[in-house]
């Protein structure tokens, strides 16, 4: 019995590729958690969760499933979380709130390559791990690990498109009520004001939204068994031939250009947010995104403040770096490229810029998805 003819990845211009992911990977290890502990973060975190208590004397609630090997992270994330998401600085939760919307297309990223045929590691065929790991860690950190992964595994042999019909049409949906809906939920203080929920309440949902890559994975589940079931009508709707890929094709590219425009959306509500804020000396680019080693932002007074916001700042560049750096040798490996490797990276890099990372990357995998092989063939 002969096996299944695969396609060999063609040779790369960036055969170290892998290398510079695991730099990617240190660096964030480094500038994240290093920077974190030299400036208090870190002992601030756990000492309020010790306490029950924020620096400004907010209560701090340390009882969420009753369990306290889980309660006490729990904790210590909404404690990181809570001044950048209860809409009290208006600067750093524009700022979070443009991080959240290129973060949660990782998730359409990961799920897509894991519905890909053929043999896969198990990292990158159960890419929960990795969302449940984004959440604890940080972006910068797991982004470069899974990258790197997935180079190497898409070298060694070309992933094909998806062929599994069910799990296309269920990726859209599963994108908008699994990671966008549970982000506008958790960031609404942005635009409703602080007032808006109170301590207690912004802390329940933030606490709910550490486990979204849970929901996101259950409903994809869900929404892909649903396709299955109202497909039980004596029509076989698992791709048959090019009419079929095509068809499976156009929902893959469809669930990219639907996270683009969310994302879109979200980048220009954010521009729009800074360019007209009344307190510019506040609410401006450079401070909001550009890092004051160790400290944080300028003004900020709290620990809990200005040390998450510059974890987060940071975070934000290597997600950009990582996942534009990505997007360029997937890019030339599957052949979309046809003009100068540099020529690319500037487009890359100035999207990256003006769109966020996140649109210019999913972008980017738009218009590799068609030039992938159609299926795996056996001969």
């Amino acid at each position: 019995m002969q096996k299944p003819f695969r396609p060999k990845a063609a040779i790369s211009t960036f055969p170290n590729s892998e290398r510079h992911f695991r730099l990617l990977f240190y660096t964030a290890v480094a500038l994240l958690w290093g920077a974190s502990v030299l400036n208090g973060t870190i002992k601030a975190l756990l000492v309020a969760v010790w306490n029950g208590r924020l620096e400004d004397g907010t209560l701090l609630r340390r009882d969420y499933t009753g369990f306290p090997p889980l309660d006490y992270p729990l904790a210590v994330l909404v404690a990181f979380f809570f001044s950048g998401t209860n809409g009290q600085n208006e600067a750093y939760s524009i700022f979070l709130f443009d991080l959240y919307i290129n973060l949660q297309l990782g998730y359409l990223w990961l799920y897509v390559e894991a519905a890909r045929p053929g043999q896969k590691p198990r990292w990158i065929q159960s890419p929960i791990y990795f969302a449940l790991l984004w959440q604890a860690c940080g972006g910068a950190v797991v982004f470069p690990l899974y990258f790197g992964l997935h180079i190497r595994w898409a070298s060694q042999e070309r992933p094909a498109q998806v062929v599994d019909l069910h799990k296309a049409r269920a990726l859209p949906l599963a994108f908008i009520l699994g990671a966008a809906a549970p982000m506008i939920v958790l960031m609404a203080p942005t635009w409703l004001g602080p007032e808006a929920r109170s301590p207690a309440s912004q802390q329940m949902i933030v606490a709910l939204f550490q486990p979204s890559p849970v929901l996101f994975s259950l409903l994809l589940t869900l929404f892909t068994r649903t396709s299955e079931y109202v497909g039980r009508d004596g029509r076989n709707i698992r791709p048959d031939g090019p009419r079929d890929n095509r068809v499976v094709r156009r929902w893959v590219q469809g669930s990219y250009l639907a996270a683009t425009a969310v994302s879109v959306i979200g980048r220009l509500y954010v521009l729009i947010r800074v360019f007209t804020a009344e307190n510019s000396d506040s609410v401006n680019l450079l401070r909001m995104y550009v890092p004051h080693p160790f400290s944080g932002p300028v003004g900020t007074t709290e620990v809990l403040a200005g040390g998450p916001w510059l974890f987060l700042q940071w975070d934000s560049i290597i997600i950009s770096l990582a996942s534009s750096f990505w997007a360029l040798v997937l890019l030339e490996k599957d052949g979309v490229v046809r003009e100068s490797i540099a020529i690319v990276a500037v487009v890359l890099a100035a999207g990256s810029v003006v769109l966020g990372p996140g649109a210019t990357a999913t972008m980017a995998l738009y218009l590799r998805e068609s030039q992938l092989p159609e299926r795996i063939k056996c001969t």
